[in-house]
């Protein structure tokens, strides 16, 4: 989380945690608190799959999200975590070898430093799922 943040206070395109082998329907993310939103045992995931072409940097992602969801981002709660499962092409970050990331949103409708995010690369599943995460209390 802490290179994400990173990226994110500097407007920077390349420094996102990495998870390189992810499978989904295998592997699970343990998540316990994100950006102070403190997920309960029995949390569930609700996983909104975008794709996004050209963002230019960090600054433009939300603005594409929110694009191609033809919406806001939704805040997550201690029940439900809002996770935006990203593919990006062309130009900028994609450029940059960010292709895949996954978003965890905290408990507002904005992206900040305090969301969780997570690239997923090399020979990572190309689709997250609902029942890839395992919350903590």
């Amino acid at each position: 989380a802490a290179d994400s943040a990173t990226t994110v206070a500097a407007n920077t395109t390349v420094s996102f945690d990495n998870i390189t082998d992810f499978t989904s329907n295998s592997d699970k993310m343990q998540l316990d608190e994100v950006g102070g939103v403190d997920f309960g045992s029995g949390a569930t995931a609700n996983v909104t799959a975008v794709a996004v072409s050209n963002v230019a940097n960090f600054s433009d992602l939300e603005a594409a999200i929110e694009t191609a969801i033809a919406g806001n981002l939704t805040a997550s709660t201690t029940s439900t975590a809002q996770v935006y499962d990203v593919t990006l092409t062309g130009t900028g970050l994609a450029d940059a070898g960010v292709e895949h990331l996954v978003i965890v949103n905290n408990g507002n409708d904005t992206l900040t430093s305090d969301d969780l995010m997570i690239e997923l690369g090399d020979s990572s599943s190309n689709a997250i799922l609902t029942g890839d995460f395992n919350f903590i209390a």
